[in-house]
């Protein structure tokens, strides 16, 4: 019970999002909940929050979703381009940095999509089939993680890299990383759970 306070106090405080998507968050919640009453009609209901906030998955993946969207977890979704338009009118000024993503400007599927590499030897599975999300953000979820794979080892990873020239990317069950452009992320997580595993566990625990 102790763990679960701790964890549902950093999610009071935003915790893992950035100054400026904290700042945001905020305005949209406040504003959100008095704004709508009044009009009718909320602007800042396109604001949907993080990545994090959208999908879920088993304890056992969780960190392995955190390494294949990496600073993505924390990227700010919207339905449209209203925020980016008050920021860019001079309306809306955010302290520090933070990744905006647009439901209504994700890219169209892409040739790795179409790769099938389900009941090869080592891998586990392709990291949207592997999270569980409303259905409406489908096309997000797979602009996402739809060219990333999971498998067993770096040996697979390795095995499986010609993969690359069409965009795939394989995170293995140590969350080592290797990239679309062939770089290669080895060695322990930084102290901390990411966003997702932080909110699986917290769901698990209650």
């Amino acid at each position: 019970r102790e763990r679960l306070n701790v964890l549902e106090q950093l999610e009071d405080q935003f915790a893992g999002a950035g100054r400026g998507g904290q700042q945001l968050l905020r305005l949209a919640r406040a504003n959100q909940s008095t704004q709508g009453s009044l009009t009718g009609l909320n602007s800042w209901n396109t604001v949907r929050g993080l990545v994090a906030d959208i999908l879920s998955s088993e304890m056992h993946l969780a960190p392995l979703i955190d390494v294949a969207l990496g600073p993505l977890a924390d990227a700010i979704v919207l339905s449209d381009g209203q925020v980016i338009d008050w920021i860019h009118e001079g309306n809306l000024t955010i302290d520090g940095r933070v990744t905006l993503l647009r439901l209504d400007r994700l890219p169209n599927k892409r040739t790795g999509e179409k790769i099938q590499l389900d009941g090869l030897r080592g891998v586990i599975g392709r990291a949207d089939r592997l999270t569980q999300f409303p259905a409406e953000y489908e096309p997000l979820i797979r602009a996402l993680l739809g060219t990333t794979w999971f498998v067993d080892s770096l040996a697979t990873a390795l095995e499986l890299s010609h993969f690359r020239g069409a965009g795939l990317r394989f995170v293995t069950a140590e969350c080592q990383l290797i990239d679309s452009d062939g770089s290669i992320t080895i060695g322990s997580l930084q102290a901390g759970l990411g966003l997702i595993s932080r909110r699986t566990e917290m769901q698990t625990a209650r």
